[in-house]
């Protein structure tokens, strides 16, 4: 809510609900939490108004819009080097001969927001699919840890699991 960021509000909602489901499917949470958590979700529903409507009303600097020639920057970049990359780091550099095209020349440019596409232009196909093979791997960690029951543990591990899910979300923008 502080940052009055779309993606940090999402983040946190997934990440929450993903460990307050887990809790209380194991029946971890007292009976007052439920009550406690809809009244402080009704109360922040107001603040979370005011957010979106002054997004709204104000609109967003056209960040959104922004993003969308970003990508397109991006896979035009990616299927120049698709297996390889331009190497870590380098994506602003590389990207800037792509930002000087006549079509995309009057846009912000920045380095590209996706994570993934990201990634991908960086370090290739093979680093896109190792850095997906850690979330998943990292994630499928952390639900053994959940399931092992081992107190301390498993929750620690459904803690990991809803950071990765909220974040793995937020890096698709």
């Amino acid at each position: 809510m502080l940052t009055q960021t779309r993606g940090a509000i999402l983040t946190s909602a997934i990440g929450g609900a993903i460990i307050g489901l887990g809790l209380l499917s194991r029946g971890l949470l007292p009976k007052w939490v439920l009550p406690v958590v809809g009244f402080l979700c009704l109360l922040s529903l107001y603040p979370l108004y005011i957010v979106y409507e002054k997004r709204i009303q104000d609109g967003d600097g056209e960040s959104a819009i922004a993003r969308k020639h970003l990508s397109l920057i991006a896979l035009e970049m990616i299927q120049e080097k698709p297996l390889l990359g331009y190497g870590a780091g380098n994506c602003h550099l590389a990207g800037e001969r792509f930002a000087e095209q006549s079509n995309y020349r009057g846009e912000w440019y920045f380095t590209i927001h996706s994570k993934y596409l990201l990634v991908w232009i960086e370090t290739g196909l093979l680093g896109l699919l190792a850095f997906l093979t850690l979330l998943i791997n990292s994630a499928w960690q952390g639900i053994l840890s959940w399931r092992s029951r081992v107190e301390g543990l498993s929750v620690l591990g459904l803690a990991c699991v809803a950071a990765i899910a909220g974040h793995a979300l937020h890096m698709a923008v």
